[in-house]
């Protein structure tokens, strides 16, 4: 299965893991979470 990797808009950035699995060539998929709304949900407490 491929990781699944979690990045927050605005307030947040990945660019980082995205460069180390491009750079060995490892599959991975991207969830993009609005920090701003959907973060302050009683379900990321």
């Amino acid at each position: 299965m491929e990781p699944i990797l979690l990045y927050g808009f605005p307030a947040g950035s990945s660019m980082g893991l995205v460069a180390a699995f491009e750079r060995v060539g490892q599959p991975y998929r991207l969830c993009r979470v609005d920090m701003l709304i959907e973060m302050k949900n009683d379900a990321y407490a």
